[in-house]
């Protein structure tokens, strides 16, 4: 056994802060073996557990408490991603009034009044894109200062002191993708790698498995199916 997986067997034994700490920042060396990064992150989610469970009624508080704030937590992962995606949007939109305004001024006479049309429409775009990044940054900070508001409203410094990534261990966020039960459409699929069944599918019929069922015109009754498939389309 490596000196490393020694002190990481030592520190899952330690029901600690400290030894929370110091795995935290093991699981960062990136000299670590996979063997030894495995081991380290099976050893911080026990430790993190053994370590927060509630042991009088201030810390059962204060558990609650914490799970409302890892739900934010999660809520601004989101936000970045939508304020991400949204910004995306505006440099596109910007782009697009530029262009359209630059068409304007090489239009002739009779081009103008549809030019101008154009670029009216795309300066209404990029105006709804700046719109959105505008409400999800104050989204973003109402959401920091509701975490921030919480956290100083933990009665005991045992969670107060608590890392936010034990927060991920101790209240992981809701998976839609890990709940779906139904595949991708195999032969006939939608063409998006990353399908999980109907909600996202727009090809061919996954089976039984297909929630929303069958377009009706795909199948005569008197025909056959092959495991409850007619190979049409999934009806969202």
């Amino acid at each position: 056994m490596s000196t490393k997986l020694e002190q990481i067997e030592a520190l899952s034994e330690q029901n600690s802060l400290e030894s929370i700490q110091t795995l935290l920042e093991l699981m960062k060396d990136e000299t670590l073996s996979e063997e030894e990064l495995e081991a380290a992150e099976e050893a911080f989610e026990t430790v993190s557990f053994l370590y927060a469970l509630p042991e009088n009624e201030d810390e059962e508080r204060d558990v609650k408490l914490c799970e409302l704030i890892a739900k934010r937590l999660d809520l601004l992962q989101d936000l970045a991603f939508d304020f991400y995606e949204e910004e995306q949007n505006l440099e596109r939109a910007k782009l697009e009034s530029e262009v359209a305004a630059h068409m304007l001024e090489k239009a002739d006479a009779e081009q103008k009044e549809d030019r101008q049309t154009d670029l009216d429409a795309s300066v209404m775009l990029t105006e709804m894109a700046n719109d959105a990044c505008v409400q999800i940054e104050e989204e973003i900070k109402m959401t920091n200062e509701w975490i921030d508001c919480a956290h100083e409203m933990l009665a005991t410094e045992k969670y107060r002191a608590l890392p936010q990534e034990c927060f991920e261990v101790l209240f992981p966020a809701d998976d839609e993708d890990e709940e779906e039960e139904y595949n991708c459409c195999g032969g006939d699929d939608c063409g998006n790698e990353e399908c999980e069944g109907c909600d996202d599918c727009m090809g061919g019929c996954n089976g039984e498995g297909c929630e929303g069922g069958c377009e009706e015109d795909v199948l005569e009754e008197a025909e056959e199916t092959q495991d409850g498939c007619c190979g049409g389309g999934c009806c969202k």
